[in-house]
């Protein structure tokens, strides 16, 4: 699975980071699975959307697109869960930012994963994978009305100002989410360890100068955790210049 990178991603998250403008949480929520269409060949299909199902969304169709780009390596007995991010383009060149956990459902033997998805207008992924992990708990251990609860109350909620803090609650229970405080540095909020740990010392400062200079880089990985947290790495190292 490949990812790509340029130096202008990097320009837009930064002016969007700290804006003041009241904009909901999110825009889009879904769940896609896959499906055996024949002939050993995997389609992704649409299991779960808030809002309406049946409302029209040009965007989601690319959406299971990247939460499956390898969906050919399934069926699976075991997989370990991953949360990742990606970046669609609108026709007027406005950037929605998505988010992604795909995990197992509870069972034994070969299972199709099912994934999880955020369509936001803001980058704040440690906000959102946590939204994620609470999504998908309520996707498996409640009914489909508490998870449209869930998931409609966070409609309700803004996007909150870097280190804010929103109360959710459910069925007499709380759900606390907090902004980190990236309002001065992204890198306080980023996972060094593993664009550490997948890449030498070389490798990441050729990388580093290569984004200085507007270079278009793509990132290569079996894992797609593992390429999402490598881009968000180096989206951060960059700032502020």
């Amino acid at each position: 699975v490949c990812g790509f990178l340029q130096v202008y991603f990097v320009l837009y998250i930064m002016s969007n980071a700290g804006g003041t403008e009241e904009v909901k949480l999110y825009d889009l929520v879904l769940v896609v699975e896959l499906q055996e269409e024949g002939n050993g060949k995997n389609a992704p299909f649409i299991s779960y959307r808030y809002p309406s199902l049946f409302e029209v969304d040009p965007f989601s169709a690319s959406v299971t697109q990247f939460c499956f780009p390898d969906m050919e390596k399934f069926p699976a007995v075991a997989m370990p869960k991953e949360i990742f991010s990606f970046v669609l383009t609108e026709g007027d060149g406005e950037r929605r930012f998505g988010y992604c956990l795909r995990k197992l459902p509870p069972g034994t033997g070969p299972r199709y994963p099912v994934a999880f998805s955020i369509m936001a207008y803001f980058p704040c992924f440690p906000l959102y994978s946590k939204i994620l992990e609470a999504m998908a708990y309520h996707y498996e251990n409640s009914s489909m009305k508490q998870l449209t609860e869930f998931v409609d109350s966070m409609l309700q909620q803004r996007f909150p100002d870097p280190g804010e803090t929103f109360e959710v609650k459910m069925q007499g229970k709380g759900y606390r989410f907090t902004r980190p405080n990236d309002s001065d540095s992204l890198l306080e909020h980023i996972d060094l360890d593993t664009i550490l740990t997948s890449l030498d010392v070389t490798n990441i400062l050729a990388i580093f100068a290569s984004l200085l200079v507007e270079r278009r880089i793509i990132f290569c990985s079996e894992h797609l955790s593992t390429l999402s947290s490598c881009i968000q790495t180096a989206v951060a190292l960059v700032y502020p210049f």
